[in-house]
């Protein structure tokens, strides 16, 4: 089991550039396609009361979507060249956590990350959007800029659908770990069980 197409939003500016090299190494991994989507929304307009005003407004913000999608792809293009599953882009012009969810249908793996602070959910998708949003699973990168390793993974583990549901998703990341521990909590008291994955073909 693996993942064979990973969806990932790229930016116009460096802000996603980290989450577009995630992309790119997970791609590597899985030997997966990497699905660019450049998307921006409108910002909310007030109005002023005079509609040749408004529509200037409107048209300047119109501008700005058709000047940053092309820089968008441009960066994304650079930051995944070499990709041997190869790459794909996809543009929209609503909110980036619409298109997200828009798109997610036909991805196996959503990569995202956290906003910069003061970021306006029309240009990055803020992270809990995603998360309701997407139905897809979704894998989030650090703040700073490192290198994915998969080696030690934590299941947060409760018997529900959800639960498994997250176990099912994650399966080709934890086929992939050295080491594997399932945390419960059970009448108040943590309990950890520890495996290790020995049984598992992990590709090379």
């Amino acid at each position: 089991m693996a993942y064979k197409t990973i969806l990932v939003h790229a930016e116009a500016d460096a802000d996603g550039d980290d989450r577009v090299r995630a992309a790119a190494q997970l791609a590597g991994l899985f030997n997966a396609r990497v699905v660019g989507l450049g998307a921006e929304g409108t910002f909310p307009i007030l109005s002023s009361g005079y509609v040749a005003t408004d529509g200037m407004a409107l048209e300047a913000v119109r501008e700005r979507v058709a000047a940053d999608l092309p820089k968008a792809e441009q960066r994304f293009r650079s930051l995944t060249a070499g990709v041997a599953g190869g790459v794909d882009w996809v543009v929209g012009y609503d909110y980036p956590a619409a298109e997200i969810a828009r798109h997610a249908c036909c991805a196996d793996l959503v990569v995202a990350s956290r906003p910069g602070r003061g970021r306006s959910p029309a240009l990055a998708a803020p992270a809990v959007d995603i998360v309701l949003q997407a139905g897809a699973p979704v894998l989030f990168t650090p703040d700073t800029a490192r290198p994915f390793r998969g080696e030690s993974v934590l299941i947060a583990w409760k018997n529900s659908r959800e639960a498994r549901r997250a176990v099912g998703d994650s399966l080709p990341f934890l086929m992939r770990a050295n080491r594997v521990t399932v945390a419960t909590v059970a009448d108040w008291v943590v309990v950890v069980r520890l495996m290790t994955c020995t049984s598992c073909s992990r590709p090379r």
